[in-house]
């Protein structure tokens, strides 16, 4: 190793720049120490740190320059990169296969067919855009390889995403209130559940109707059970309840058969049925039936003490008899009694044809 002396040290002598001194094992061409600085001229303490510090210095200029980037290969690098224009990389300074796309239709591994629907000839480094997916192709030498596996598309059917502002926009649309479309039930076909109309309601059939219950309507009643309680009622009150004429009065001993009634229907007193006196005559001064119950008595007038107010037949085969519903002014006792003696038969004597409205209620 040599080192050009760009200066003169002292007790070098003289020097010019071109000189050098060689270096080897222990200094310059010398066995020993002493030999070099004998050599160099170096007689004091001093003179060898000077030497020494340089000899440093020489050192670790050449271990930096080591490091250093050679200029030749950094000017090439610099040659190569490219140059924004309006911040973008022009495509001449793109590497071929980054400018080359075409656009077209993805029809199988082997076909790509360009705008006009011819085949595209395949060639590496292209990119093959599917305009009607935004999917990516490259070739591969052999197919046409999807380039990102599988990413998403956007579009409208089964195999692509749907694009995210109409998305937004119809879950807006989902939360929306009230009739956002003001949409009229006109408008919309029916099901099997109908839409209410006045007409519709008028003609509503009322299945599953009963008049069973004659109990009160309440609030908690549907439609059709408030009017099945109200026809209830009604027929309750138009349905007479007839009791045997014991329960409301006194019937004479010589009558040994009955199936007479009576009823209170609409404020009136209704009498029904038959009688039987198989052994014992009845005089026109025998009651058949003392009515003792005042609910059961009808209207009079209190002219005559003693009024008869109604009369009906009797009928055992033929119309043999009447009878007569009477009252007693002074007693106030109202009694069914015979207008002519009913002598004993076993026949059953029916009261008028069927039916016998003895009056006008007092107390309906």
């Amino acid at each position: 190793m040599t080192i050009p002396i760009k200066r003169r040290e002292p007790g070098l002598g003289e020097f010019e720049e071109t000189d050098k001194i060689g270096f080897e094992h222990g200094g310059t061409n010398a066995s020993s120490l002493l030999e070099a600085q004998d050599n160099l001229g170096i007689s004091s303490k001093a003179e060898q740190s000077d030497f020494s510090s340089l000899l440093n210095d020489v050192v670790d200029l050449t271990e930096e320059v080591a490091t250093k980037a050679d200029a030749a290969a950094v000017n090439q690098a610099l040659s190569l990169k490219a140059d924004l224009v309006d911040g973008v990389i022009p495509a001449a300074q793109l590497p071929s296969f980054v400018d080359d796309v075409l656009n077209g239709t993805y029809i199988d591994d082997e076909t790509f067919n360009d705008e006009n629907d011819d085949p595209y000839t395949p060639e590496d480094g292209k990119i093959y855009v599917d305009t009607t997916t935004n999917k990516t192709y490259r070739w591969s030498g052999s197919i046409y390889v999807e380039i990102g596996g599988g990413g998403v598309a956007l579009g409208e059917t089964a195999s692509t995403a749907y694009r995210g502002d109409r998305g937004k926009d119809a879950y807006d649309h989902s939360l929306s209130q009230g009739n956002p479309h003001n949409t009229t039930t006109s408008e919309i076909t029916e099901g099997s559940k109908l839409f209410f109309t006045a007409d519709r309601v008028r003609q509503t059939t009322l299945d599953g109707f009963s008049a069973s219950t004659a109990t009160s309507i309440t609030a908690a009643d549907n439609v059709l059970q408030a009017l099945g309680k109200a026809q209830g009622q009604l027929n309750k009150a138009w349905a007479p309840t007839w009791v045997n004429a014991d329960t409301i009065g006194t019937l004479f001993s010589a009558i040994d058969a009955h199936n007479l009634q009576v009823a209170k229907i609409d404020g009136m007193l209704f009498f029904r049925g038959w009688f039987r006196n198989s052994t014992t005559a009845i005089q026109t001064s025998n009651p058949i039936l003392d009515i003792t119950d005042s609910s059961y008595h009808v209207q009079h007038d209190n002219v005559d003490t003693f009024q008869a107010i109604s009369s009906t037949l009797l009928y055992w085969g033929t119309t043999n008899g009447t009878i007569r519903l009477s009252v007693n002014n002074s007693t106030g006792v109202q009694q069914i009694a015979t207008t002519s003696v009913l002598n004993a038969t076993a026949s059953h004597r029916k009261i008028g044809s069927g039916l016998w409205c003895a009056g006008m209620l007092k107390n309906p």
